[in-house]
């Protein structure tokens, strides 16, 4: 399987205050950096971030992924899976993982569960699930584009998933609640506590 691995870096933060969330420090590191190195881990044919922020892009060039500028991040999240998914179809993807920048407990053996759910369940979309969330970060076989594409706003990729809950393979995290994620500096003062 020929994947391409994007992941979601472009948001605006809007919840967060001033500060852009991505480059809130966890442990040290900024969050956008630990997901960068948990994507760039699994060894996909590609890896890019699709970014918004100059510094963002730097962290994502530092740790090898391609990047894709999204000059509009203000029309929402299908904006960013929309030059995700044309990446991965220009370069000839199989499939697509999509994952999110801003949940610092996802760790890389819930990565590598997913897509060996993805490949082994026979289906072909495939997403993590935890005891309160599921449906990000998801794979999606490359036919599912047209639908990815065609997303508006601010919705994910969930969309695509539930209208296709038959095909899909729900594979559970590695831990509790590693997809929490950090849309405020509560939230991800909290999520800190945990990973202590």
């Amino acid at each position: 399987m020929r994947l391409a691995a994007v992941l979601l870096a472009a948001g605006k933060s809007r919840r967060f205050g001033k500060e852009n969330k991505l480059l809130a420090s966890v442990g040290g590191v900024p969050m956008a950096a630990l997901a960068m190195e948990r994507l760039a881990a699994l060894g996909a044919e590609w890896t890019l971030a699709v970014v918004s922020c100059g510094e963002v892009a730097a962290l994502a060039r530092e740790r090898g992924l391609s990047v894709v500028w999204n000059g509009q991040p203000e029309r929402g999240m299908a904006g960013s899976i929309a030059l995700g998914v044309r990446a991965a179809q220009k370069w000839g993807a199989d499939a697509v993982l999509l994952m999110a920048a801003d949940q610092p407990k996802l760790s890389l053996a819930s990565l590598r569960a997913l897509l060996d759910g993805f490949a082994r369940g026979g289906s072909r979309i495939a997403c993590l699930a935890d005891e309160t969330h599921w449906g990000n970060p998801a794979v999606l076989a490359i036919a599912y584009a047209p639908e990815l594409l065609a997303l508006g706003g601010d919705r994910g990729a969930k969309a695509v998933l539930k209208r296709h809950e038959d095909e899909l393979t729900r594979v559970p995290c590695a831990a509790a609640r590693e997809l929490d994620d950090a849309d405020d500096p509560q939230t991800l003062a909290a999520l800190i506590e945990t990973l202590k």
